[in-house]
């Protein structure tokens, strides 16, 4: 009986260690290039014959003369005043070096700090402060409760920073909302008069083209609403993205696809951001050599077959996310030839099928990947949406195409006549044999932030009407 239960015992623990790899392939599988690279490095400093060869970083793109910010090029006219004349004659001139760096927000803002707060326990507030700031340069609603609580001062002390940190360049910024940085904005060029303010208190009249109300409330003539109009347009309304926080980094896609012309497209994975594997077996032999305790043997053993497994898991994942974006390209060929109107509906579970694997495997791959195209780097799971009745073949049209038409629709639409949800359904049904309820394109439009088309022709008319 002893013998048996330690047989079953052995089982159970064999059972373990397959699930606990299984578990570790599929988060591998799940990974894209990136993080697969940090984690395999993580796994390659404990395991003596593991060797990891991160992929090159990619080389930074220079900036050419329209693409330097009006910001860069002063910089650098204000450099080449105070140095003097620039001798090219010299060998060791290189122009680029001369050309100022982009200072990103959080440094224009933190040099601003320095010089407004001597005392080191405003400049731990204001650096809080900083902190919070979204990419718009606002800052949540709860920030002064919030670095109270953080530094233990008294939330008073924490606004009086706020209010003076308000007066830092660019002007508007760590405002709660649109409303207040209009208000510090106007306010910063003695342009924030009684009627600006309930202007910009009711800034929903504005959007809704309300005019009339706004007149009421402000009790001017519509010459001055015109005026304070005319005034709002030239305010920023996000002063944070405004600031050129330094160079763009491109996106990096997982898979490449190459058009060879005449419907052929091959698919490599992306060679700058893969990581490869090295099982280093001639230090295993030597290792293995000169080992005598039990331990450092069952050591060297469970290594060098981890490192084995990984680099058979890493392989078949990089030919598991080849298949899968093959079968993809194959599926969408249309889109890929032709663009975002040939999109194709398409489930996982049509790629499941047409490969042979369990859908749960295709949801982790798109789930994380992304493809480089002709229209751009697109996530894998770009190319998945559901079914719009198509009465031209009974194939039928994925919805992101059909997304794509409203808009089309919409911007080329009368602004006087703009069509409604009603005629959008009308015109989809008459002119592609798209059948769609009115709530569909309803949807549809407030996923892509179209205003009805009430407030459409409200909008137009305030264009035309007050902007004159």
């Amino acid at each position: 009986m002893k013998k048996r239960a330690l047989h079953l015992d052995m089982r159970a623990t064999q059972a373990l260690v397959i699930t606990s790899r299984l578990q570790l392939a599929i988060k591998m599988l799940q990974m894209n290039n990136l993080d697969l690279t940090a984690f395999l490095q993580q796994k390659a400093e404990s395991n003596p014959f593991l060797q990891v060869e991160a992929p090159e970083p990619l080389s930074e793109q220079p900036l050419d003369g329209q693409e330097r910010t009006a910001r860069e090029k002063y910089t650098s006219y204000k450099h080449k005043e105070f140095e003097g004349p620039i001798d090219t004659s010299n060998a060791d001139f290189d122009p680029l070096a001369r050309v100022a760096s982009p200072v990103s927000l959080r440094d224009h803002l933190t040099d601003q700090l320095f010089m407004a707060f001597p005392h080191p326990k405003e400049r731990i507030i204001g650096a809080l402060i900083i902190d919070a700031l979204d990419y718009r340069g606002y800052i949540p609603g709860d920030t002064i409760q919030s670095v109270a609580q953080l530094t233990q001062e008294a939330p008073e002390a924490v606004e009086a920073v706020l209010r003076k940190m308000q007066q830092f360049t660019p002007v508007g910024i760590f405002a709660s909302s649109l409303k207040e940085s209009f208000k510090i904005q106007l306010a910063d060029t003695q342009a924030l008069t009684p009627v600006m303010e309930i202007l910009i208190d009711n800034l929903e009249l504005f959007e809704q083209g309300r005019f009339e109300s706004l007149q009421k409330l402000c009790n001017v003539s519509i010459a001055e609403i015109r005026r304070c109009i005319h005034c709002l347009r030239v305010l920023t309304p996000y002063p944070g993205a405004s600031f050129n926080a330094g160079p763009l980094v491109p996106r990096i896609p997982d898979v490449i696809a190459k058009n060879l012309g005449e419907g052929d497209w091959v698919l490599e994975l992306n060679p700058e951001t893969l990581p490869k594997i090295l099982v280093n077996e001639t230090y295993h032999t030597h290792v293995s050599t000169r080992t005598r305790s039990k331990e450092d043997k069952k050591f060297v053993q469970q290594n060098f077959i981890q490192a084995i497994w990984l680099k058979r898991v890493l392989d078949q994942r990089a030919s598991t996310i080849l298949r899968i974006a093959r079968e993809i390209v194959c599926q969408q060929s249309d889109f890929f030839e032709r663009g975002i109107h040939y999109l194709r509906p398409l489930t996982l579970r049509q790629v499941a099928e047409e490969l042979n694997v369990h859908e749960s495997t295709v949801s982790r791959v798109t789930s994380t990947k992304s493809i480089q195209t002709p229209f751009g780097v697109l996530d894998f799971k770009f190319f998945f949406s559901s079914m719009i009745h198509d009465g031209k073949d009974g194939t039928g049209r994925a919805s992101t195409s059909v997304r794509c038409r409203v808009k089309d629709l919409i911007e080329r639409e009368s602004p006087t006549r703009p069509f409604s949800d009603d005629q959008l359904a009308e015109i989809l049904f008459r002119e592609d044999k798209i059948a769609i309820a009115r709530r569909t394109i309803a949807k549809y439009r407030n996923g892509l932030n179209i205003p009805t088309a009430a407030q459409r022709r409200r909008l137009h008319k305030m264009t035309i009407h007050y902007t004159a």
